[in-house]
Parts: C-alpha cells; structure tokens; sequence
C-alpha cells in the first residue's frame, strides 16, 4: 500500500465520553477495587442481617467507595473529556494520515508523527479504531469519519503492519 489514508476527524463529545470512558475502565485498578468493595459491601449486608451490625454502620470505607466510585469514574472522565475538547487547536483545520511508515495528526499550528514502529497496539471497536500509543494513552479515530473505502484501506494498512492488533 503506497497511498495516503487522510481522515478528516469530528469531535462529537458523545463518541469521544464513552471511548473515554471504555478507556479509564480498562484499567487495572477497576478490576480489583470493584469486587473487593463488593465483597465488604455483601459481607455488610449479611452481618445486618444476622442483626450483628446496625443499618448505619454499614456505610463505612469501602461500602462507600462501592457506592461512589462508578458515580466518581462518570464525573471525572465527563470532566476529562470535556477538558479536551474544548481545547483551542481542536477547532482548527485538522487531518489525520496514514501511511506505511506512520500516522501524522496535522493542524495548522501543529504537526504531531507517531511511527509505526512506537505504536503499542491497536484495537477495533463497534464505532471506533484505538491506536494506542503507549500502554494507557490511545488516539481514537471515529469509524463515521471514514468516507467512500477507507475503513477497508485502513484495515489492510493496520493488517499489514507488524503490531499487536484486535481487529474485527
């Protein structure tokens, strides 16, 4: 594949909160915070009913965090995305390119490269590519932003490169 791939991106808050938000999910600390705050929180609830523990005293620490910490992930990642795309440079003129070698986000106060062989992995979803530029940052391409073929150009192009990919 010789050509360039140039996407015209649009930054629409909806698909960019939930890619946000699939992002802040996958991370780690998610995985083991939510079941052990579970756990106390069931432990809690057999304990009153053993009529050992009174009603108020199950909301302590962790019952807590159960409880707001999906309610903190949802400001924090609104607030996040909010933050940035209200930044001044998303207004401009922007393309995305693609090519064999790298993929280049141009604007016209700025010009960023990111080589292929830099990249951590890429991953296919419903509505969106994620090019992950190291293990927790990725770039999102909107799959509504491709025009005519370039979702199949972009799927041999990333098919070719030798990155670990999950694609559908």
């Amino acid at each position: 594949m010789e050509k360039e791939i140039v996407i015209k991106p649009h930054f629409v808050f909806k698909d960019y909160f939930k890619a946000n938000l699939f992002l802040a999910l996958n991370n780690p600390f998610y995985y083991i915070m939510l079941p052990v705050s579970f756990f106390f929180l069931c432990f809690d609830i057999y304990k009153m009913t053993q009529g050992s523990k009174k009603f108020i005293e199950l909301l302590y620490f962790p019952d807590v965090i159960f409880i707001l910490l999906p309610i903190l992930i949802l400001i924090s990642v609104f607030k996040l995305t909010k933050a940035r795309l209200s930044n001044i440079k998303l207004k401009e003129n922007i393309f995305i390119k693609f090519n064999n070698e790298y993929l280049e986000d141009a604007g016209e106060s700025f010009n960023m490269k990111y080589f292929w062989k830099d990249i951590f992995k890429i991953v296919e979803k419903r509505e969106w590519f994620l090019i992950y530029i190291d293990k927790k940052c990725a770039k999102v391409i909107r799959k509504a932003d491709l025009k005519d073929n370039q979702y199949n150009e972009l799927k041999e192009l990333f098919n070719s490169l030798n990155i670990k990919k999950s694609l559908k």
